[in-house]
């Protein structure tokens, strides 16, 4: 078993507490991915599991056994940096062999090892290049083989992605998701892009400003996220937000109103008070372009971004919020053109203004 265990886990450089207190449970096999804007801890909090950061106060444990001491050498651990981070003068062959000479591994065990690992990743055939000779793709793939000779008990994954083209990120999403499944080892991975998390994830866990906001699978996050900051940082494109307020409470209807418009929504077992400032939130696939006549709301486009098999429009509306809509296929209009917008009724969440937690969703 290689369940990984944090407990009060706090980080502090002098200035101020990076990592407040952080409680996680990952489970042997997981595939956990930390998320959240730069800043928010994700990366120390990574380097806290693997060893190269000192923990201030709490503990880490591995199979029940307490690692917060234990060098990083030492925890079972392999580790996959953003920089790859492979020896120049030394062939891909060397690169991969390394770790193993220096722990004495045996001979005949390190060439099965990096035979093995060459063959799962389809490098056999780059073994006695230098890295300089080779693609992005190809060092990454090297990268993540000399993990994988380590036959470690976690991976960790630091943002391995993000040095490469859009295309070349895809098809290595797809060999990291592929290969967790091969192999069945507990994976950590740390990425910014909230569309890996989505697409490679078993568990996301949202960070920011060090504390863990929420931690589920990817749909349970997109389809019920527990406040403002995790609803707006997960699903592209972002969820809208338009501030209301609640002016009546009727049987199982709440009565919501803005500057522009109201909206009568269910309530379901919810409490709200008359008068409470709300937030609602709607994602772009939950608006409906309409005729201005028929509209819950009416907005002016600012910009169309179309993408070929569907558009994502950006309008605004007169009171100053910002609104995003998707809409399947071409969309063909000008820019100060207005625009018409049905809200789906049964498709929004409703936020509390004042400290931003998830009311419920509708």
């Amino acid at each position: 078993m290689a369940e990984l265990i944090l407990k009060d886990i706090t980080k502090d450089y002098g200035d101020g507490d990076v990592i407040k207190g952080i409680n996680l449970r990952i489970p042997q096999g997981e595939f956990c991915v930390f998320v959240g804007p730069s800043g928010c801890g994700k990366s120390t909090l990574l380097r806290m599991i693997s060893g190269l950061e000192d923990v201030t106060s709490g503990a880490i444990s591995l199979d029940g056994k307490d690692i917060t001491k234990v060098h990083a050498a030492d925890r079972g651990m392999a580790m996959v940096f953003q920089s790859y981070a492979l020896y120049p003068h030394m062939r891909v062959r060397e690169n991969l062999s390394f770790a193993l000479e220096n722990i004495n591994t045996p001979k005949d065990e390190i060439i099965q090892r990096v035979g093995a690992a060459a063959k799962m990743l389809q490098i056999e055939g780059i073994l006695d290049r230098k890295p300089t000779t080779l693609s992005g793709g190809q060092r990454q793939r090297v990268a993540i083989g000399r993990s994988v000779v380590r036959e470690p008990k976690v991976f960790l994954f630091d943002e391995p992605l993000s040095n490469l083209d859009a295309e070349l990120r895809v098809q290595m999403r797809d060999e990291i998701t592929r290969l967790h499944k091969r192999i069945g080892n507990t994976m950590i991975y740390v990425t910014h892009d909230q569309i890996e998390a989505m697409t490679m994830a078993d568990r996301i866990v949202v960070l920011h400003d060090g504390v863990i906001e929420q931690s589920g699978s990817p749909l349970e996050l997109y389809d019920r996220p527990c406040n403002i900051f995790v609803a707006g940082f997960i699903g592209a494109p972002r969820m809208n937000f338009i501030e209301m307020k609640v002016t009546d409470v009727k049987g199982d209807h709440i009565h919501l109103e803005h500057t522009l418009f109201q909206l009568r929504i269910p309530a379901g077992k919810h409490h709200v008070s008359i008068g409470q400032e709300v937030t609602l939130g709607v994602r772009a696939n939950h608006l409906e372009i309409s005729e201005t006549d028929n509209a819950d709301v009416i907005g002016v486009i600012e910009r169309v971004e179309n993408l070929g098999a569907e558009s994502h429009v950006y309008a605004r509306l007169a009171s100053g919020e910002g609104l995003t809509v998707y809409k399947q296929g071409y969309f063909e209009a000008g820019d100060k053109d207005k625009i018409g917008v049905k809200i789906v009724h049964n498709k929004l969440h409703l936020f509390d203004t004042d400290s931003g937690g998830s009311i419920f969703v509708a």
